[in-house]
């Protein structure tokens, strides 16, 4: 599978200890297709999602999808499998994603304007994650100047997780005053704000403020789920920014419409799904928007018949 699509001229692949592999020197396999790069050179600039999933397949290696936003909602700028989720697995995954989209954005800009030209180095000015030390520390290394933003939903499943937890003792009051704390830190927009509903958190319960104070306020995500650090942004990047459910929407697309939830096996498998599926499903869906208004999709079973969505595409490759 491998040597058949780095033979073509129609996807991008790129690999690492692919025969003898460990936590020190992970296995990766880097994905994509040369006809994302017009949409990573549109929407790429702003903000990207980064998140892993599992159990993809039996030898449970890791799935990453890096995904941007666009006028359909995402698209995906390109996919890793791993052996490890650590963080020297995720540094070269990114490593790999930042120098072959660097490169694909090159050799467009050389097309279109009939010359030569060497565009920099890729690098968004943001990066969505989840609360993940591994992705954190790689994003760190290979864009340090990218502004890393915390997802805000996990954000609050955290917060919320966390006052509610028994050694805290608080009331169903005290857990609503402590949340309302909580969102308004969030929103904050000035270190005075910011210092301010921090009192207004530990005010409330001194016990959770240590437990916030040891995992949050730290030089490791301080920077991450405020609006502090996010003033310099233009209201539509700040508006992309909040949350990082592009990237499980792809996940699902691949878990629930592509593989019609079955769990899949094979490392085969999985990277036609994402080659020959996958990509194609989201740029369809993506030159569609334009064109096409939201619409409510029947109830069909996904089993059975999938997504009209998904059956379009389909007919769109086969045609």
């Amino acid at each position: 599978m491998l040597s058949f699509l780095a033979a073509s001229d129609d996807y991008v692949v790129d690999t690492q200890n692919l025969e003898h592999y460990s936590e020190a020197q992970p296995l990766v396999i880097f994905l994509t297709t040369k006809s994302i790069a017009p949409y990573i050179a549109k929407f790429g600039s702003s903000v990207i999602g980064l998140d892993a999933t599992f159990n993809i397949t039996m030898y449970n290696f890791a799935l990453f999808a890096i995904m941007g936003r666009c006028e359909g909602g995402g698209v995906p700028f390109g996919y890793f499998v791993s052996s490890h989720k650590s963080e020297i697995a995720v540094t070269l995954g990114l490593i790999m994603f930042k120098r072959n989209v660097s490169q694909l954005l090159s050799h467009r800009a050389s097309a279109i304007s009939g010359c030569h030209l060497t565009v920099p180095n890729f690098a968004p000015m943001c990066i969505c994650i989840d609360k993940d030390e591994a992705e954190r520390a790689a994003i760190k290394t290979v864009f340090p100047d990218s502004l890393i933003i915390l997802c805000h939903y996990h954000f609050m499943v955290i917060m919320i997780d966390e006052a509610r937890a028994l050694r805290h003792g608080l009331d169903e009051d005290q857990v609503i005053a402590l949340m309302n704390a909580i969102r308004t830190l969030a929103a904050s927009t000035t270190l005075n704000e910011f210092q301010q509903h921090l009192f207004d958190i530990k005010s409330v319960s001194s016990s959770f403020f240590k437990y916030f104070e040891a995992n949050f306020l730290n030089e490791r995500w301080i920077d991450t789920f405020s609006e502090v650090n996010r003033e310099h942004l233009s209201w539509a990047i700040l508006r992309s920014c909040r949350s990082n459910m592009l990237v499980e929407v792809s996940f699902r697309t691949l878990k629930y419409t592509i593989h019609n939830g079955l769990r899949n096996k094979r490392l085969d498998e999985l990277l036609y799904s994402i080659v020959f599926k996958l990509f194609p499903y989201f740029i369809v869906r993506e030159k569609g928007s334009s064109i096409m208004k939201p619409r409510q999709v029947p109830p069909l079973s996904v089993r059975q018949e999938g997504t009209l969505l998904f059956r379009f595409v389909l007919n769109e490759i086969a045609e």
